[in-house]
């Protein structure tokens, strides 16, 4: 999917580009369940619980759990929780 021109696109690193472009997620909604993904993760870091995958699909993202499914893989190979 072409996002070039979606607002938000200036804000993402290249890899993060390429991500939304292959999962066709417009980069305002990357960046919004980027928020609330890794805003979860360190609520659960911090009471000493893994944050794991099907907790990622619970996170208050309006798209579907293989799409939440691929940005937790993608944070957790980036070691960002």
């Amino acid at each position: 999917m072409e996002i070039s021109q979606e607002v938000g696109f200036y804000l993402l690193h290249e890899k993060e580009k390429a991500l939304c472009s292959d999962l066709r997620l417009k980069p305002s909604n990357y960046l919004n369940a980027k928020y609330n993904i890794i805003i979860s993760a360190l609520a659960f870091k911090k009471v000493g619980k893994e944050f794991k995958k099907i907790n990622a699909q619970k996170c208050e993202i309006n798209f579907d759990v293989n799409k939440a499914s691929a940005l937790w893989d993608f944070f957790r190979q980036l070691e960002w929780f």
